[in-house]
């Protein structure tokens, strides 16, 4: 048996869940069924008509208060006798006429056979059940995408089924697809084993053909948004430690926790030491300490379950945090978790626990999750699992999520609110204290996503920069996941999901009584584990440490904050939006962006395309930052040239950005000179799937494009 890693946290009276509130919501947004509104309608009007002869009592029953209505009414209010005898005056009437078409029905239907009544009965009962399911995936289509991308979809799949039309749709999506795939090589493909080798190599020859295809990658040093985190002069000795814990613990699998209780450990201090940074733990000031080696004597004394921090009270945009305290919320919460194998991986067990959990509580069995527009795309692979109705929020003009929005969209299915600290694309953080108000409010989850910034954020805002409140500080958070593999300088694969208390995480977890291979327990999707990348995960966070890490969010803050100011004394391109944290996004009210992505590329750049608007960004990682006294005097020189004027005056600048912003603004130049369309790159996928109205034809050349990769 594998029993899931526990951490000591408190009762489920420690959430901050009230029951949910009736609110008046606009009929586009509620969420009728046929069953809960028909029904209730229907059935009243299906007893009268069943029952009219019995309801209807004789006349010489009824008291005579005054005549009915066109006659003179002897008292006319509401409180007299005279009022009340129309009321039934007319229930007399209305039941008098139900009761001759009751007679009229039976007589016309006398005359049809018993057995085709029943025919028609079940008939109608089966029609009616297939309209009532067309009708309820209407409306989930409609409150999901909304009205008009619903009838588009609906206009492009009536479109295909014209003789003709198919084809035609078909020629261009090969040659759409030829184009999107072109760029692997047949001939290098064929060149791909097929099959395992008749007779082993020998190790040294493996490893010289696996250096031969790494010379082969693009040159990333430097050059990639995110994707490479590690960088800078300790790159070399930072990956080494990496690479021997790896190698220590390669053997080791937490499904096995008696046979490798130090895989138990490490999870629970990773977990830990993660919570105490986003306003979890029990320990006050844990997380803002001097930063020693006591990561071991904490876990060691809170068995391997505990971490702690005490820090300021949220604050809201603009103000800076509270001198002595970090992130988290007052009260010394606890919070629980696991490792998991990435972001994605922690946004699907959070939202499979938050389902899980809202339906064991009250009982939802349609559950929705609502889900901004900019939130990670993990949320529609979640829905799209766990059969949860995904909901999506529009963005303000900050490119924030409207909280309106998500007011408006609430029902009493809602299992999850979904928030971003930072988004991916922009970089920004959601209003995350008003979207807690209408979690507690409702009486739902509302999960963070803070895979971006779970390691980045603690430290900025205690740095000073103004960032608005994120963690678990924020009442009606429910959980939040975090990426160690990226600003955490972990090894590739590790991940940590956080829940408030323990209540809500056991619905994560997958027990199994009944198999005959014994008993079975397991945390999250995958069944074996590698220990080898969560003892790298405690391996970086042991050497880095709280100044470590300070000192390195230091460095990227003042590294973004340079590339930000040189994007916008580019002519041509602006940034969107306010970005929070590391993320930098550009775009152009007047250029082909894509087409700038791609003079990028050709410069060996590789930034992230986005869309919804057209756009790209730079994740800036620590490939991007160098010494800062080197680069001074190297960016003074070239402020003229770099349109940088004003990067001295910065204090912490980047070499990175001394060839980016150039690079940039050549590529800008060049779309802008060059009005022929690029053909290759991302601009064709990107290019298409901007401007295309059939978001379904979109959706077969990514699948297509992925199924050419292997």
């Amino acid at each position: 048996m594998a029993p899931a890693i526990t951490s000591p946290l408190p009762p489920l009276s420690s959430l901050a869940i009230s029951p949910p509130i009736r609110e008046s919501r606009s009929l586009q947004n509620s969420s009728p069924r046929l069953s809960r509104t028909a029904f209730p309608i229907l059935l009243p009007l299906l007893l009268v008509l069943l029952f009219a002869d019995r309801l209807t009592p004789p006349a010489a029953a009824l008291p005579h208060y005054g005549a009915v209505p066109g006659g003179s009414c002897p008292m006319n209010n509401w409180s007299d006798n005279g009022y009340w005898g129309v009321i039934e005056a007319r229930a007399h009437a209305a039941l008098a006429a139900a009761q001759e078409w009751r007679g009229a029905a039976n007589e016309a239907l006398g005359r049809v056979e018993p057995l085709q009544l029943l025919v028609a009965a079940l008939l109608a009962a089966v029609v009616g059940g297939k309209l009532a399911q067309v009708a309820g995936a209407a409306g989930a289509q409609i409150r999901s995408k909304g009205l008009v991308p619903t009838l588009t979809a609906l206009f492009f799949s009536l479109i295909r089924l014209l003789p003709g039309v198919k084809a035609f749709i078909q020629e261009q999506q090969d040659k759409a697809r030829a184009q999107i795939v072109g760029g692997s090589s047949s001939r290098e493909r064929a060149q791909w084993r097929k099959r395992l080798p008749d007779v082993g190599a020998e190790a040294e020859e493996v490893l010289g053909e696996m250096r031969a295809l790494r010379d082969k990658d693009k040159a990333w040093q430097g050059r990639c948004s995110g994707t490479v985190y590690v960088g800078g002069e300790s790159y070399e000795k930072h990956m080494k430690l990496i690479a021997d814990a790896y190698t220590m613990f390669q053997h080791t699998n937490p499904l096995h926790p008696d046979v490798f209780p130090s895989i138990t450990r490490f999870e629970a201090e990773v977990v830990a030491m993660t919570a105490a940074l986003l306003g979890g733990g029990s320990h006050p000031e844990a997380s803002w300490g001097d930063g020693g080696s006591d990561s071991a004597a904490n876990g060691e004394e809170n068995g391997g379950g505990k971490g702690g921090a005490k820090g300021a009270k949220g604050v809201k945009r603009g103000e800076k945090a509270g001198k002595g305290g970090g992130s988290g919320g007052e009260g010394g919460l606890e919070v629980c978790g696991n490792v998991t194998s990435g972001g994605s991986e922690s946004i699907l067990m959070a939202v499979k626990a938050s389902r899980d959990y809202m339906r064991a509580k009250k009982g939802i069995t349609r559950p929705e999750m609502i889900v901004p527009v900019s939130a990670h795309a993990a949320y529609d692979k979640a829905a799209e699992y766990f059969q949860v109705q995904l909901l999506r929020a529009p963005v303000a003009d900050d490119w924030c999520v409207e909280v309106d929005a998500v007011r408006r969209l609430c029902t009493r299915n809602t299992v999850l609110i979904v928030a971003s600290a930072p988004g991916f694309p922009h970089g920004i953080i959601d209003p995350i204290p008003e979207l807690g108000e209408i979690a507690a409010r409702w009486g739902t989850c509302l999960h963070v996503d803070c895979c971006l910034g779970g390691f980045v954020l603690p430290f900025a805002k205690k740095l000073g920069y103004p960032l608005p409140p994120f963690d678990f500080s924020v009442p009606g958070v429910t959980s939040i996941s975090v990426d160690c593999h990226k600003y955490g300088l972990a090894p590739k694969g590790t991940s940590v999901v956080l829940y408030r208390n323990r209540e809500i995480r056991k619905h994560q977890f997958c027990a199994v009584t009944e198999w005959s291979g014994g008993l079975y327990v397991s945390p999250s999707v995958s069944g074996s584990r590698s220990g080898a990348l969560i003892a790298g995960a405690w391996a970086a966070m042991r050497s880095i440490g709280m100044q470590g890490y300070m000192d390195i969010t230091r460095r990227l803050m003042e590294a973004s904050k340079a590339v930000a100011a040189g994007i916008s004394r580019i002519k041509g391109v602006h940034v969107v939006g306010q970005p929070d944290m590391t993320v930098v996004a550009l775009a152009s009210d007047h250029l082909d962006i894509y087409r700038v992505n791609d003079a990028m590329s050709q410069k060996g750049w590789a930034l992230s395309a986005l869309h919804k608007p057209a756009s790209i960004h730079l994740c800036v990682t620590l490939q991007h930052v160098d010494a800062v006294d080197t680069f001074l005097a190297d960016l003074q020189a070239a402020v003229d040239e770099a349109a940088v004027s004003e990067m001295s005056a910065q204090g912490g600048h980047v070499d990175a950005v001394d060839t980016f912003l150039p690079d940039l603004q050549a590529a800008v130049d060049e779309v802008r000179l060059s009005p022929s369309p690029l053909s290759q790159g991302m601009a064709p996928i990107y290019g298409a799937g901007n401007r295309m109205p059939d978001r379904g034809a979109v959706k077969e050349l990514l699948l297509d494009y992925m199924d050419s990769l292997t």
